[in-house]
């Protein structure tokens, strides 16, 4: 016989809590613990902490403000298409879902109307390009 050992088999705990809907918590508990991250009494401070840092997170983010050279014009249908472009590539990569095929489908109606918009401003420049030469 060899001498190597076989791997033993590690339980998962799970969190021994009940949610605020009366059903069991789905997390795990830690190795030699009953409840999950969530509903530790003792890890109050971590949880209050991990708030903390997670709003202070969300709220510092900054978006391109006036006068920021990374700031994004959006003036022209043109400009607005490359918005739905982004978009559209963002949620192509999310996992398939119906919210996700939702959001394809405003995301490429949104991308044909403005098609269109930047198809009549061609046609119209080109029509006042027409009118400034014959007004000659």
């Amino acid at each position: 016989m060899s001498d190597v050992s076989k791997p033993q088999a590690t339980t998962v705990n799970r969190c021994t809590a009940t949610t605020k809907a009366g059903t069991p918590c789905q997390g795990y508990a830690p190795p030699g613990g009953d409840l999950c991250f969530w509903h530790d009494p003792e890890r109050a401070t971590e949880r209050a902490a991990a708030r903390s840092r997670g709003g202070a997170a969300r709220h510092a983010r900054k978006l391109g403000t006036p006068g920021d050279p990374d700031a994004v014009e959006l003036q022209a249908p043109a400009d607005w298409l490359a918005i739905v472009a982004l978009a559209t590539r963002d949620t192509m990569r999310l996992e398939n879902s119906v919210s996700r095929n939702r959001t394809l489908g405003y995301l490429a109606t949104t991308a044909a109307r403005l098609f269109e918009a930047t198809e009549l401003e061609e046609r119209l420049a080109a029509l006042e390009v027409r009118l400034t030469e014959g007004a000659r």
